[in-house]
């Protein structure tokens, strides 16, 4: 039973890592955008 809450736990913050990563790329590329686009 503790063994499923920590697999539980370990999916949970992949998920939560791999959401932050997305967020962090897209406002990456966001500000490289208007990096560029701005003279």
């Amino acid at each position: 039973n503790r063994i499923l809450v920590v697999a539980l736990f370990m999916a949970r913050r992949a998920e939560l890592d791999g959401a932050r990563r997305r967020l962090c790329y897209v406002v990456a590329e966001a500000s490289a955008g208007r990096a560029a686009r701005s003279p």
